[in-house]
């Protein structure tokens, strides 16, 4: 009773945990969420590391910006990891009951059974070779393949979402860094746009570029 009850807690926890944190992603980017925010922040320091080691300073700028697709790869697929992991936490305890479960002949209730089913539940593949019998477990089913389908859309969304944003950030550095004249500073910036008065009049400028 107690490796089913911890089971189900923490299967639980860690559903709710991932599908807040598809949610907070891709429908409210201004807040922090607990898995997207670390996981890139780590996924980026591991690419840094690796980068130092591609010789030329051209080639490591290539390589980290094909790093990209790679983080967002990474993120969906710790997303969909995360709930088949919860829910397999919540099938393990009871797979070997023959009044919750039916499973092939010789079959063992392993955690890597468990695993196998959510996997198949998730991905909505629909093998038949174990099936839920008590309804609450069905109703589990159910919602394991309901999220799956949830997950692959908002990642859809966050894709479409994504791409253009960085899109129109990397078109403003390129413009900032051709006014500053690929300076630190913006000194040639200021240089440019100073009035025959002596004051300065880049903002409007900046302001132009940015939009």
């Amino acid at each position: 009773m107690l490796l089913q009850l911890g089971c189900a807690t923490v299967g639980a926890l860690v559903i709710v945990v991932v599908q807040f944190d598809i949610l907070v992603t891709v429908l409210y980017p201004g807040m922090e969420s607990p898995l997207s925010g670390h996981f890139h922040r780590l996924a980026w320091r591991g690419l840094r590391l690796l980068a130092r080691a591609v010789p030329g300073g051209a080639r490591r700028h290539t390589f980290l910006k094909g790093g990209l697709p790679l983080l967002i790869a990474g993120l969906i697929a710790l997303w969909l990891a995360g709930l088949l992991v919860g829910f397999a936490l919540a099938y393990y305890p009871w797979l070997g009951s023959p009044d919750q479960f039916a499973t092939p002949p010789g079959a063992d209730p392993s955690p890597a059974e468990a695993a196998y089913f959510s996997g198949v539940t998730l991905f909505t593949l629909g093998y038949g070779d174990i099936q839920p019998l008590a309804g609450p477990f069905r109703a589990l089913a159910v919602l394991e393949a309901a999220c799956g389908v949830l997950t692959v859309s908002f990642s859809v969304a966050y894709l479409l979402a994504v791409y253009p944003a960085l899109a129109r950030q990397r078109a403003v550095a390129i413009a900032l860094d051709a006014e500053v004249a690929g300076q630190a500073g913006g000194l040639p910036l200021v240089r440019r746009y100073r009035r025959a008065d002596g004051g300065v009049n880049c903002r409007g400028e900046v302001g132009r570029i940015v939009a």
